[in-house]
């Protein structure tokens, strides 16, 4: 920050003792050209340390996202596995059941051929036992 004459100034929120304590360690450094270079290489030491650590944490952001897309392409492939696997299991049973029911159907059909048989075969043997006990009249009118 800029004072008005273009010098650089604390911010408006710096309190005058921590003020002061900056201005002391500035004379401080002026006064001593060696604790400034041993400052100034310590800083320097500092921010080629953040640096590293900055590079550490977007590299191990880089394999964070990739391991993240990885994982949701391997979650992708199982899901999309499991619904093919559902579907095919879910057509099998759909095939088995429209089976069972053609089988139950032949089998109806089956079974009410023979009932229409049973009653032909039952009308038949009425009429047959009608016949015979007509025919059985006769003759017992005919022997009396």
């Amino acid at each position: 920050m800029l004072n008005s004459v273009g010098a650089p100034s604390l911010p408006p929120e710096t309190p005058s003792a921590d003020a002061l304590k900056l201005l002391r360690g500035l004379v401080e450094l002026m006064v001593n050209p060696k604790a400034a270079r041993e400052l100034i290489a310590e800083l320097d030491r500092a921010a080629a340390s953040a640096r590293e650590a900055m590079a550490a944490m977007a590299d191990y952001r880089a394999r964070l996202v990739d391991e993240r897309r990885t994982h949701d392409q391997t979650l992708k492939s199982e899901r999309e596995a499991q619904e093919k696997q559902l579907v095919g299991e879910r057509e099998k049973h759909a095939s088995a059941m429209a089976a069972r029911e053609r089988a139950m159907g032949e089998r109806e059909g089956e079974l009410e051929q023979r009932l229409a048989a049973a009653a032909a075969d039952a009308d038949a043997a009425a009429r047959l036992k009608t016949d015979l006990e007509e025919r059985l009249s006769k003759l017992r009118s005919i022997a009396a």
